[in-house]
């Protein structure tokens, strides 16, 4: 079922030109069945978010039995900095441990944008953060203006700005 669940999310990211430029590539089906399947073990207590990051995935789903929205995160429990966070994000003088929840990807079909879906999304996701403490981190490319707005009519703040590998300027919103 799983796998199901996963091959219909991954035509959540290719569904449009905009979706594709926005991900560049869709994600794996196995990296969506680890994330739903640890959300799954998570939801029945089999799983306990003590490791230091965690990914966990969730999708809403409409009437018919097709997705309409899915995010997928990174719970990140006081973990040292990946040399990827280390040299893009922080330019080698961050901190030496993160902590949080960091939305790794949100997407909503496109018929269905701006009817508020991703924004119930962040809303469920904010309860989860406020359960276990922690703040929560969404980095999106600086041009990418209805997930910044997004963003911040949830709450979001802009924290800071960073560049990846290939000069992508990108921001980083937060919530404490």
């Amino acid at each position: 079922m799983l796998y199901k669940e996963a091959c219909a999310v991954q035509k959540l990211f290719t569904v449009d030109e905009e979706t594709r430029h926005a991900f560049r590539r869709p994600p794996r089906v196995e990296d969506l069945i680890a994330e739903l399947e640890n959300k799954a073990r998570f939801d029945s207590g089999e799983l306990e978010l003590t490791r230091g990051r965690i990914r966990l995935g969730k999708t809403r789903w409409w009437r018919n039995g097709e997705p309409i929205a899915y995010i997928g995160i990174s719970v990140v429990n006081r973990a040292p900095l990946t040399p990827y966070e280390l040299k893009y994000v922080w330019h080698n003088k961050g901190p030496r441990f993160v902590d949080g929840i960091f939305v790794r990807r949100l997407v909503v079909n496109k018929p269905d944008r701006s009817s508020g879906y991703g924004a119930i999304l962040l809303e469920e996701l904010k309860t989860f953060a406020r359960q276990l403490c922690k703040r929560i981190y969404l980095d999106t490319k600086a041009d990418n203006l209805p997930m910044r707005k997004l963003a911040m009519k949830a709450g979001g703040f802009p924290n800071m700005f960073w560049h990846t590998p290939n000069h992508t300027l990108m921001v980083r919103y937060i919530w404490t």
